[in-house]
């Protein structure tokens, strides 16, 4: 479409500088005659008074200021290409801190808190152990055959004797 077009710009030419040859007479003719847009587009190419007007455009045409546009044009262009990737690698930094944040911060939350061990003495044939919370709270188990119940949190127990300690969470019963 667009050689044509420019085949048709080449005849236009010719026409009005007086080298058109009859085939190429025949072809504009035909041009002009498929379309009424294609007749006044002509005609007004044709026009004396649109050729002097294009005439005085092209001699106040500076080229120099022409290209200065142009160049200002391809400057912006470039400078907004250089804002969009800049804003796009800090909107990447973004998502990888943040992603690594969530991360660390879901692994710091499972990582099991160590309580460490305290240094007791237990004197030889003395039955004693002491139970450590998750919260520090220690609780002390007598070693005598008494049964002991301990509540350590809503809906969590542990029933603790002489032998064993059983740990009983959602209000289940220990065996």
């Amino acid at each position: 479409m667009i050689e044509h077009d420019f085949h048709i710009a080449e005849l236009i030419v010719r026409h009005l500088t007086g080298k058109l040859t009859e085939e190429d007479a025949a072809e504009l003719e035909h041009w002009r005659s498929t379309s009424p847009e294609h007749e006044a587009l002509f005609r007004r190419l044709c026009d004396p008074a649109h050729r002097k007007a294009h005439e005085r455009r092209r001699a106040t045409f500076s080229t120099a200021a022409g290209w200065a546009a142009v160049e200002r044009r391809i400057r912006r262009r470039r400078q907004t290409i250089l804002r969009l990737r800049r804003i796009g690698y800090a909107a990447l930094l973004a998502v990888v801190l943040a992603t690594s944040g969530l991360w660390w911060h879901a692994r710091e939350s499972r990582t099991p808190t160590c309580v460490s061990p305290s240094a007791t003495t237990i004197l030889p044939g003395e039955a004693k152990a002491i139970l450590t919370l998750h919260t520090g709270e220690t609780i002390a188990l007598n070693g005598n055959d008494r049964q002991e119940t301990l509540c350590i949190a809503a809906h969590t127990q542990a029933q603790a004797d002489s032998a064993r300690l059983t740990y009983c969470p959602d209000n289940m019963t220990a065996d």
